[in-house]
């Protein structure tokens, strides 16, 4: 592989995480918007910093959550478009993948959250937010 083909292929799996970090954004804000943010409570990264950081402050609990979440979609997006998922199907594919994962097997291995198929009102708008993130992801792959 040429240097050339090597810049190109980071550049775009750059381009990928900061569409999925700004994906991550906006889902972040559909989850803390009104109903949602009601019946999902504290957010899942922020149960999980808790979980393994119970003495810290609320602040700085906040900060490694907010690092956390952003993260995972970085590693989202340059999931989705490693394995080409970028039209809206695949997108919101990738949306779901990344909703059953964290909450049919990571949250409740780690103990921080019920699996999502016995925490239906949670999972439901967990669900909904993780499509939001799809879309975006979909539309900033389409924009670049």
């Amino acid at each position: 592989m040429s240097v050339r083909d090597r810049t190109r292929r980071r550049d775009g799996l750059a381009s990928a995480m900061a569409a999925g970090v700004l994906a991550t954004v906006v889902m972040s804000e559909y989850m803390l918007s009104g109903e949602s943010r009601e019946a999902i409570g504290e957010a899942p990264p922020a149960r999980i910093v808790r979980r393994f950081r119970p003495g810290w402050s609320d602040e700085r609990i906040s900060a490694a959550a907010t690092a956390l979440h952003l993260g995972i979609g970085a590693s989202g997006g340059a999931l989705a478009v490693l394995l080409r998922l970028t039209g809206l199907p695949t997108s919101l594919a990738a949306g779901v993948g990344l909703w059953a994962l964290g909450y049919e097997v990571v949250a409740p291995a780690l103990g921080v959250l019920p699996p999502a198929h016995r925490d239906t009102e949670r999972a439901r708008h967990l669900f909904r937010a993780h499509l939001v993130f799809g879309v975006t992801l979909a539309l900033l792959r389409r924009v670049r």
